[in-house]
C-alpha cells in the first residue's frame, strides 16, 4: 500500500516540476501559477496533444 502513496506523490511532483519549467520559460512564476500548476499543466497538455 505504501508504494501507491509514493507513486501518487511522484506523479504530483513530476507535474509540478514540469509546470515550473514551463512557467519559468514564459515568465509566469507567480504564486497563483505555482498553486494551480498541476491542474493548469494537465489541462494544457490535454488541449495541445
Amino acid at each position: 500500500e505504501w508504494t501507491e502513496g509514493i507513486r501518487s506523490y511522484l506523479y504530483v511532483a513530476l507535474i509540478s516540476s514540469l509546470y515550473y519549467c514551463f512557467s519559468k520559460s514564459f515568465g509566469l512564476d507567480t504564486p497563483e501559477a505555482v498553486s494551480n500548476g498541476a491542474e493548469n499543466s494537465a489541462r494544457y497538455n490535454l488541449l495541445n496533444k
